[in-house]
């Protein structure tokens, strides 16, 4: 809980060079909490701080923590400040006092509480209690730096000397005999590539700051990332803790190229590739894009076309010439700039006259109908973007905007010429002529050709009438008939059936 509460990023405000150390203000954007002593007071049997805030510090609570070892150990803790009195309107005093009779230790008085806007809010105060176990507090004006073997965050740039400022609180305040000792290496992923090497840093105390004078040619430092260990000793041979601080040296700009494709078709995909070296293992560089058109308008790529921070990917609709821009800064502020050109042509649309599904070859003729369920449809015609359909039957009606044309856009039956014109949003066109017949249905056939039909059958009628005398006359010949061969047998058969037969008709007697 400790180290967490160490971790929160509340700055403790250090004394100006050249004034003597009497208070420590903290401050966020809504609250105010000021100390009365100043860091590194010394205490014997009790720590006894007091302050102001612009808050009344309800449910603040504190805690005292040792640092006099390499780990961070909690002495005590409580819930509430001994006392807080309102002195004003926004103006609130506040004391602590807690019995550490028996405790001796280079300690921090960390109080916690909520501002208004309900975030959380510290104040860290590096205080030494009783007589042994006390050695200087080197860090930066961060609490997080009093415990930490390591300082993270934006590292300090050599350009190509800096200075560096570090807090050092010393036992003794009036205390300007101080060592300080630092080891190099580079350490592009926070890991030490190679062996540390001890190097002499030019130094200067003012009251409760050390500078620290870093050049990069002193210390014979390429280009890259690195890390420097501190540590100081005062006179009593009393060492700090050691803290490391990220360092880049960086002068020069990356060297940066685009690989783009120089020729493209209208709405065709490309990808635009970015290669950035920055000369070192680590560099960390931000890359700035923007696409003009040939019309000189500047854009961002979008969210969709941003495949990477160093890929793209683009799709531009429209013909012309258009020039893609990079700018990439380094991690030490240096640009670079590069532009490239690529031509996007406009792809010719092809048109295509279809009947269901079946392109139809220009100049051809078809035959529709009968009936109503035909179509003739552009939607086979070709093209790489959205296109536009122009149709124009014989030459006297035209119609836009449709894809394809049905029965009820012609005037009537028989031959039509149809000419379908497609055309892009460049102005390039292209079209295809056919012929289409339009077939009569059955019904318009019968009632068309009546008379015709009628006298075709009167004549049938007449030639059958004619034929019908010859055909009575025609009667199966002798040859036509079968002949039968009686027998022996059925003539006696016959000639005693008719034996006493008299043939005679008899008429009825009067």
């Amino acid at each position: 809980m400790v180290i967490a509460l160490a971790m929160m990023c509340i700055l403790t405000g250090a004394s100006a060079p050249g004034a003597s150390a009497s208070h420590v203000t903290v401050e966020s954007s809504s609250m105010v909490v000021s100390v009365d002593q100043p860091s590194g007071v010394m205490f014997t049997d009790a720590v006894n701080l007091s302050g102001t805030s612009t808050q009344p510090l309800r449910n603040t609570s504190w805690t005292i923590v040792n640092i006099s070892g390499s780990t961070p150990i909690t002495v005590l803790s409580g819930p509430y400040l001994t006392s807080v009195v309102p002195l004003a309107d926004g103006v609130y005093r506040w004391t602590l006092l807690v019995d550490l009779q028996g405790v001796d230790c280079t300690c921090y008085v960390e109080l916690s509480t909520i501002d208004e806007q309900h975030r959380p809010f510290s104040v860290h105060h590096v205080v030494y209690v009783g007589d042994d176990h006390q050695r200087p507090v080197l860090g930066v004006d961060n609490p997080q730096s009093y415990n930490t073997p390591h300082l993270s965050g934006e590292p300090f740039m050599l350009q190509p000397s800096t200075t560096v400022e570090l807090k050092l609180i010393q036992p003794s305040l009036d205390s300007t005999n101080i060592s300080v000792f630092g080891q190099l290496c580079e350490a592009p992923f926070e890991v030490c590539l190679g062996p540390p090497f001890s190097v002499s840093i030019p130094h200067r105390l003012n009251n409760q700051s050390l500078y620290l004078d870093l050049d990069a040619n002193q210390l014979a430092l390429n280009e890259g990332i690195w890390r420097l260990t501190v540590h100081v000793t005062d006179e009593l041979l009393r060492s700090s803790h050691r803290i490391s601080l990220p360092l880049v040296h960086d002068t020069t700009p990356p060297e940066t190229s685009l690989n783009v494709p120089v020729l493209v078709q209208e709405g065709e995909v490309f990808l635009v590739f970015a290669e950035v070296d920055d000369g070192y293992e680590g560099s960390i560089s931000t890359l700035t894009w923007f696409v003009v058109d040939n019309e000189g308008v500047t854009r961002s790529p979008t969210v969709a076309e941003r495949l990477s921070e160093h890929q793209l990917s683009l799709n531009l609709t429209r013909a012309g010439t258009y020039t893609l821009e990079l700018t990439v800064r380094d991690h030490a502020g240096n640009t670079a700039r590069v532009s490239q050109q690529v031509m996007v042509e406009n792809l010719k649309p092809i048109a295509r006259i279809s009947v269901d599904g079946l392109t139809v070859a220009p100049s051809n003729t078809v035959k529709l109908g009968p009936g109503d369920n035909w179509s003739l449809s552009g939607t086979m015609s070709q093209d790489n973007e959205p296109i536009e359909y122009l149709w124009v039957i014989n030459e006297a009606t035209s119609i836009r905007g449709v894809p394809s044309l049905t029965q009820t856009d012609f005037s009537g039956t028989g031959l039509h010429t149809v000419e379908l014109i497609v055309f892009d949003d460049d102005g390039a066109t292209d079209a295809q002529v056919i012929e289409v017949m339009i077939l009569k249905p059955p019904q318009e056939e019968v009632a068309g050709t009546s008379p015709l039909a009628m006298t075709v059958l009167g004549l049938l009628i007449l030639v059958a009438l004619a034929a019908l005398p010859f055909i009575k006359r025609q009667r199966p010949t002798e040859s036509d008939l079968p002949r039968w061969q009686p027998s022996a047998k059925a003539d006696a058969m016959f000639a005693a059936s008719r034996a006493g037969f008299d043939a005679t008709v008899e008429e009825d007697e009067p």
